[in-house]
């Protein structure tokens, strides 16, 4: 069904960077979310805020719209998302930047999508 992955912003994303699937639990893991924190005020503030338009799109309630594996592939493969994902390219447009490749470890994009959660809980 090649067709179908121009649909689904999920599936095209694993196709593109190294996360294929990311099972979230029902309870945010608030180690992990407070871990995640420290990284995206460390990597991430730099061009996002959560609830402002800044250099990058606000990430607040990024969870809501859209799915762990595509916010996991844009931190840790930003280049190849960018060149082949249209969610990412049309960001780019509108952006007029790109996302940086911060050489992340899968561990620590984790980390930072359980707090982009947490905070998504807490608007």
């Amino acid at each position: 069904h090649h067709h179908h992955h121009h649909q689904d912003p999920e599936a095209l994303a694993a196709e593109i960077g190294p996360v294929k699937q990311v099972s979230l639990g029902e309870q945010i893991d608030a180690a992990l979310a407070q871990q995640g924190e420290q990284l995206f005020n460390t990597y991430c503030t730099a061009c996002h805020r959560l609830d402002e338009r800044f250099i990058g799109p606000a990430l607040r309630d990024v969870t809501k719209r859209r799915g762990p594996v595509y916010i996991m592939n844009t931190m840790l493969n930003p280049n190849g998302m960018i060149q082949r994902h249209p969610v990412m390219k049309q960001l780019v447009q509108e952006y007029g930047t790109m996302d940086t490749d911060e050489a992340l470890s899968e561990e620590q994009a984790r980390a930072i999508l359980e707090y982009l959660r947490q905070v998504a809980e807490n608007q």
